[in-house]
Formats: structure tokens, sequence, C-alpha cells
């Protein structure tokens, strides 16, 4: 059974999601269910739906196209395929932070826009599978393991899989690892559904931890726990996340 894909165009210019548009409408698995022409208004848009991808614009009026990422984050587990449609490739960077699929750079003829096109059918075929066989959405190997950090004009590489655990912080994720904290400008949601599940649990709405850094558990009060890790960190388990942090450590609470 071939399945259709649900696409959103995002950009302020009308000739700009008209050639978007034309390109989808000569595919014959696609189907465009919402435009919008500025961050906040694809933030409106996708309320309520769950697209299979998204072609966002980043130079808009107002906020920029990243400042509609966080929405989709907000709105499930899966998030969309995002492909970035710029004029400027000095997004690439932020765009590869953001976790996006692809980066359409303005002009695109048909052959890289049919390239595009044949990359997202092999990664929703993939997603299907690993949905059927009960995985997780994202395959073992697409599990993140290192991240950049930006400072000014310095870039740095941390290693996700070294660290010991990670805060929410408003609309970042500040990891903290041997010490040392980095800011990451993904949330705390979207950063955790890149990591591995064997390995990172999330334990607070605020909080993932590194289980090989768990040293012990202490009961709480009303049935909440607090984890100790090996450097001494202590983090409030609360009972909504008892039972997945139980499975993952392969025993009760």
């Amino acid at each position: 059974m071939s399945h259709r894909i649900q696409a959103v165009i995002v950009d302020d210019e009308r000739l700009a999601r008209e050639g978007v548009r034309l390109r989808l409408e000569r595919q014959p698995d696609v189907d465009i269910v919402a435009e919008a022409s500025s961050a906040d208004q694809a933030a409106e848009v996708l309320r309520g739906r769950r697209p299979d991808v998204v072609f966002l614009d980043i130079e808009m009026p107002g906020a920029n196209g990243f400042a509609a990422i966080p929405r989709l984050e907000e709105a499930g587990d899966a998030l969309p395929l995002i492909i970035c449609v710029t004029a400027h490739d000095r997004y690439a960077i932020e765009a590869f932070r953001r976790q996006v699929f692809d980066y359409l750079l303005k002009p695109f003829d048909d052959a890289r826009f049919d390239e595009v096109m044949a990359r997202i059918r092999g990664q929703l075929d993939l997603v299907r599978v690993h949905a059927a066989l009960g995985d997780r959405v994202a395959p073992p190997h697409a599990y993140r393991e290192r991240v950049i950090v930006r400072s000014g004009s310095r870039a740095t590489v941390v290693r996700s899989v070294g660290s010991d655990w990670i805060a929410a912080e408003g609309d970042y994720a500040r990891i903290h690892a041997h010490g040392r904290t980095h800011l990451v400008r993904l949330s705390l949601s979207a950063l955790g559904r890149q990591l591995d599940p064997s390995r990172f649990v999330r334990v607070h709405r605020a909080a993932v931890v590194n289980i090989d850094r768990i040293r012990e558990l202490e009961p709480y009060a009303r049935g909440d726990y607090v984890l100790v890790l090996q450097d001494g960190t202590r983090l409030r388990v609360s009972r909504r996340y008892r039972a997945a942090l139980a499975a993952t450590l392969g025993g009760g609470l």
C-alpha cells in the first residue's frame, strides 16, 4: 500500500511558495496540506497537524523560520522532516544543529528538488518500517552522539554520549558533562528524542539523565525518588517518569 506524503510550505514570498508548490504538485504521492507566509502563521496552520515534511524558508519578516521549529517539537513525538529553503548558505550550521533534514539553496533546479524528494521518501519508508516493528521513530544509527555548541564565532563539538545529564533551559538545553556545561540551541524535548533511549532517560520534565552516570536512587516524598549521579548531583525523579526509568534500568521502583 502506497503512503501519501503530507507537505507544508512556509515562505514569505508568493513566487517562492509557488515554485515549491508547482514542483510538489508534479509528485504523484504528495498532498500539500497547508501554506504559510511567516513563522507565526506557520505555527497557527501547523497547530493540530502532523505533516510528514515542512519546506521552510529561513529569512522572513519578523521571526525567522527557525522560530517555527519549537512549535513543531511541542506538537508531538514525531518531528516532521524539515527542509530549509533559503537563498543564503550562512544558516547551514544552525540548520545542522536543528537537525534539519536537507538544505535547498535558492535557486535550485528540478533535479536537486527530485533528489530531496527521493531522500524524503527513503527516510519516511525507514520510519514506517521501524514503527511497524515497534521501534522508536528514529532508527538506532540515527541517534545523536555529538552536538555542536556555538559560543560567539566558535563552534565546539560535544559528545552527548559523554554527558552526565541535560537540563531544560527555556527553549534551550544545557548539557552537563565532566564538571562543565554547554548550552545547546535545541529544546530538551527535541534533543531528548535524538538520544539513544537505552542510554538516556527522562526523569523529570526538565531533566534527561545518562543512565551510566547514575549512582543510586533515594526514596522521596509522595512516591518520588531522588537520583544521585556519580559526581554527587541530585535530581528528582517524578512519578510521571518513574516507570520509564525503571524499564530502562531493567528493574521495578
